[in-house]
């Protein structure tokens, strides 16, 4: 009896990891199987993401979702807009210091290359501004 009672108790386990792995596939896949920051593609580093913290299920269920309530949410609504694809690292940092590395290494890139720009139109040589202080 105990024996029968912890199979199925197994089976119904197994059954329920499978189907929230299928329905997690299926989100993945439809916001694009690739982290929209980095470009990183592996799955088991992939999540989905409310951009720019905006919670759009809030207003439907009434709390922000995560995990599987999310994947049924996100299917059950049919993809609504609002998510996207990033992998742990650029949400993470995105929570933590609202930019991930990434962004900041690019905005960088940026303000370096228009401070270059800005010194040329005004004919002062490149190697005379320090780049070391221009701001994230």
């Amino acid at each position: 009896m105990i024996k029968d009672i912890l199979a199925r108790k197994e089976c119904i386990s197994t059954c329920g990891k499978r189907g929230n792995a299928r329905r997690r596939k299926i989100v993945l896949v439809h916001y694009g199987s690739r982290c929209a920051c980095c470009g990183e593609d592996e799955e088991g580093f992939l999540t989905i993401d409310h951009i720019d913290g905006i919670v759009p299920e809030m207003a439907v269920v009434g709390r922000k979702l995560g995990g599987v309530n999310l994947y049924k949410y996100l299917i059950k609504y049919n993809f609504p807009p609002g998510y996207q694809c990033l992998c742990s690292n650029c949400n993470m940092a995105i929570g933590w210091w609202g930019i991930c590395p990434h962004k900041r290494k690019l905005l960088s890139l940026c303000s370096r290359m228009e401070v270059r720009a800005d010194a040329r139109l005004l004919n002062i040589p490149v190697d005379i501004i320090s780049l070391k202080n221009v701001a994230y």
